[in-house]
């Protein structure tokens, strides 16, 4: 039940950010077991999207009960370059199997090396031209060792990251991360 949860709060939230004024972080940090911790970030210009990020906090703490109970909500004003954001951050107090996960798979090779696989579905058509570009989601996964390879370009030591825009999620994507 919980890895069904977290990955309906990470889907759910890519829906509502299309409507909203803010970005949504979010990622996996892997132990050598295969279990994660989660975590899901909302930042908003306080001006501009800070009621309505804080709206999507409550939505998210009132629809799913999980939440309320097994994550620790956080949430600050912090400021970057003179600008005032909204920083809202749900953490799993415990970690999740994700093994019979329908979206994500993280396994260990017999040479003791581990693979990581997150399988997106199409979820919309197809975006305006202006907004194909915009950024709906950063996703981040910390696997237990030096990474050797991701399909992605932002990578430091055993973090990945990718950035999913609305032309990514008209298409299924498949991120994928491998260690040495």
């Amino acid at each position: 039940m919980d890895k069904k949860i977290s990955i309906l709060i990470l889907i759910f939230s890519v829906a509502i950010i299309f409507t909203g004024c803010y970005d949504l972080d979010g990622g996996l940090t892997f132990n050598e077991d295969g279990e994660a911790t989660v975590l899901v970030e909302i930042n908003a210009d306080e001006i501009m999207g800070g009621e309505e990020a804080r709206i999507l906090a409550w939505q998210i703490d009132f629809l799913f009960p999980e939440i309320d109970l097994n994550y620790e909500k956080r949430m600050d004003i912090i400021t970057m370059n003179y600008q005032d954001y909204l920083q809202i951050e749900f953490s799993r107090e415990n970690e999740i199997d994700i093994s019979d996960s329908k979206y994500f798979r993280f396994t260990e090779k017999d040479d003791g090396t581990y693979e990581f696989v997150a399988n997106i579905p199409a979820i919309i058509d197809e975006p305006s031209e202006e907004s194909a570009d915009d950024v709906v989601l950063t996703f981040f996964v910390e696997m237990p060792e030096t990474i050797d390879m991701a399909n992605s370009t932002n990578v430091d030591n055993n973090c990945v990251k990718w950035r999913l825009t609305k032309d990514d999620l008209t298409t299924e994507t498949e991120l994928k991360v491998f260690t040495k």
